[in-house]
């Protein structure tokens, strides 16, 4: 399922439990509203995601969120993860791309 900023936005500030990760090439600040998202994020290469959420014993039943720069490499890994029996997996609609053209429209 994919999500934008203002589902992400709604996600970051509930006291839920879910994990996010970064999957861009390297954490540089964007814009202070997606930066303040960020703060709960992981970063991670897409190989390292499915052995990081087994590391930190995730259980399939928690919300799973991925952000890549454009989306692409977040919606490969989604079908990945859904095989492996993660139940509640988000992609960022667009990536970090996707985010800032969303800002740019308000």
């Amino acid at each position: 399922m994919e999500i934008g900023l203002f589902q992400l936005e709604n996600l970051a500030t509930t006291p839920s439990q879910y994990v996010f990760f970064d999957l861009r090439d390297e954490r540089t600040p964007i814009h202070p509203e997606i930066d303040r998202v960020l703060i709960r994020s992981e970063l991670s290469k897409p190989a390292n995601v499915l052995p990081r959420l087994r590391e930190l014993s995730v259980p399939p039943s928690i919300p799973v969120v991925l952000m890549s720069e454009d989306g692409v490499v977040a919606l490969q890994l989604f079908a990945t993860l859904e095989r492996e029996g993660f139940e509640q997996v988000y992609v960022v609609d667009g990536g970090i791309l996707g985010l800032l053209t969303e800002l740019e429209r308000d």
